[in-house]
């Protein structure tokens, strides 16, 4: 079900990957704006692995073309540290804001998600 890899991508991105290595990904983060060689290296790296995997993850839901973009964008979105830093400094645990952008992904797919079918 592709809301559900969705959902298990996010909570590993949020719970394993942003959360043990908060500091350091801000701080490359914030950097890349005043250092051109970061910058392009981030471009090349992280930021590509994130667009491959939103990419991915977007291909699961079947879509028209149109709508597409939409959902790829929203993808990126959920994908961001800057989203997962915001929400978790809003007061949502990984878990809640994992299942929140899961659950926005969802509605642009016009897919239910399982989660929030049975809330």
């Amino acid at each position: 079900d592709p809301v559900d890899r969705v959902r298990a991508v996010l909570r590993l991105v949020y719970g394993e990957i942003y959360r043990e290595n908060r500091r350091m990904i801000r701080n490359l983060s914030r950097d890349r704006g005043s250092d051109p060689a970061l910058d392009a290296l981030m471009k090349r790296t992280r930021d590509a692995l994130l667009d491959g995997l939103a990419e991915a993850l977007s291909d699961g839901f079947d879509q028209a073309e149109g709508a597409r973009g939409q959902l790829r964008a929203m993808m990126r979105l959920a994908l961001d540290f800057w989203t997962w830093e915001r929400l978790t400094g809003d007061g949502l645990d990984d878990e809640a804001a994992a299942e929140l952008m899961t659950d926005a992904v969802a509605a642009i797919a016009g897919a239910t998600s399982p989660a929030a079918a049975t809330a």
